[in-house]
């Protein structure tokens, strides 16, 4: 057990702090799939992230560029929990590394899940909760919390299927 949940979020936004002095117009801070950004890329242009696809059959890559959409975002947080990348294999089945507290077992509800949020550190801890709880109560979280967001990816490479918050498709430019 760690506090990976959240210790990449709250490390992107004390890196995001630690840059915000006096002439700096804009940045943005990625430590592996945690971001936060404070301005835009681009004067009128916000920050442009690509939500990966967690059934990209080159996601063993940790350079992999095969987005599931496209977002903008500018002064948020962004975190994407899921199976995709960090599992283990067992008889054939893909384990997530998330589990659930109250069964102890892998949380696999979700290949997916993708969180936008004024902190890191937020969006960080979400997306783990929201990988456990699964897609009804998962966004029925999210929906309790202002200014936050979501993209819930499930199914499956041949039929993938998402589901999101109501106030997400202000962030969505596009699907891949």
């Amino acid at each position: 057990l760690n506090v990976n949940a959240i210790a990449k979020g709250y490390v992107v936004d004390k890196a995001l702090d630690a840059v915000r002095i006096p002439g700096v117009m804009a940045a943005l801070v990625d430590i592996g799939g945690e971001i936060a950004c404070f301005g835009q890329d681009q004067p009128g242009k916000d920050w442009v992230i690509g939500v990966q696809d967690p059934f990209s059959e080159d996601n063993d890559n940790p350079l992999s560029q095969s987005p599931f959409c496209l977002i903008k975002v500018s002064n948020m947080g962004v975190a994407t929990s899921g199976d995709y990348r960090r599992y283990i294999e067992l008889e054939g089945h893909k384990l997530s590394h998330i589990i659930d507290p109250r069964t102890g077992l892998p949380a696999n509800k979700l290949p997916s899940v993708t969180i936008i949020s004024p902190k890191a550190v937020d969006a960080d801890a979400l997306a783990t909760a929201v990988s456990v709880l699964g897609i009804e109560d998962g966004l029925a979280l999210v929906e309790s919390i202002p200014d936050t967001e979501a993209l819930l990816i499930a199914g499956t490479r041949e039929k993938p299927q998402e589901y999101f918050s109501s106030g997400f498709n202000k962030y969505k430019i596009g699907k891949m």
